[in-house]
């Protein structure tokens, strides 16, 4: 019995010390997280056929954010999820609006030096493509990459046009807060480029600039009419320069120390009488 006892011991030492090969190896996963801030700028108000009218106010610089996360695949091709928010004012001191007399806010003609702030936030999906791996096998410590990407989003927009110079007056139009609590909710389309420069594998700083539709032409406060009277259906166009930075985040798990040892002393059983590497 004692006999049979140490046979079977030895018979599955024997099976255990043969080297386990793992058939599904896990992929790594790689995650990218980044943040931007810059600068926003109201391009142009823009007709179906893409022609361009002439604006009705002074557009001034704005700010911009976002923040955004995306899944990495085949080393390039970029998925990911981001929020924005961007702001953008301007002023006339002598309007002269297509709306006049024609829109219900602008039954009395607005004529007097006025101003508007809107405030557009923006979740949004984009698809990024990378010109050059993300995370190549051999690398320097400084690594420059190109991209492009399409974006689309839902901009919720919150607007308001008020006189200049007389505060005490209520807001001519308003949109998304007072009297109007609820924004405006627009379809979004986007393209972009940009740069990333890695100064290591997790972390790297971006330059990034696109150009952005919105759906709605009330990015300025104000709808546009024809002379006959008419709502021309437009679409809003701004365009951003950002600055921010990356890190990027690999989900491979790395096997510790500890275990490293353990493999490397079941591989020496190998070498042992009883082993079936041995015979």
């Amino acid at each position: 019995m004692k006999q049979f006892v140490l046979l079977l011991a030895c018979f599955l030492v024997s099976l255990s010390s043969y080297p386990q090969v793992d058939l599904k190896k896990k992929r790594e996963k790689i995650w990218n997280l980044s943040s931007c801030i810059g600068t926003a700028f109201f391009t142009a108000e823009l007709g179906h056929g893409l022609s361009v009218l002439k604006p009705e106010l002074i557009h001034l610089p704005g700010f911009t954010a976002n923040i955004s996360a995306s899944r990495i695949f085949k080393n390039r091709i970029e998925p990911g999820v981001s929020l924005e928010f961007s702001t953008f004012n301007g002023y006339n001191n002598n309007p002269d609006f297509s709306a006049n007399g024609f829109q219900y806010h602008f039954r009395n003609p607005v004529t007097e030096p006025v101003k508007y702030s809107t405030q557009l936030i923006v979740p949004s999906f984009y698809i990024r493509y990378n010109f050059k791996d993300v995370l190549p096998p051999k690398r320097k410590k400084y690594y420059l990459n190109y991209f492009v990407e399409v974006k689309l989003g839902a901009a919720f927009l919150i607007t308001g046009l008020e006189y200049r110079y007389k505060p005490e007056e209520p807001p001519i139009f308003v949109k998304g807060k007072g009297v109007q609590p609820l924004p405006g909710l627009n379809a979004q389309y986007s393209l972009g480029a940009g740069l990333r420069f890695d100064y290591n594998p997790k972390w790297g700083l971006l330059f990034l600039v696109d150009i952005n539709i919105d759906n709605y032409d009330s990015l300025d406060a104000v709808h546009n009419y024809s002379p006959s009277g008419g709502r021309l259906r437009l679409m809003g166009a701004y365009s951003r320069m950002m600055v921010g930075a990356s890190y990027t985040l690999n989900t491979q798990k790395r096997k510790s120390s500890l275990y490293n040892r353990f493999r490397k002393s079941r591989r020496k059983l190998q070498k042992t009488p009883w082993s079936g590497g041995f015979w």
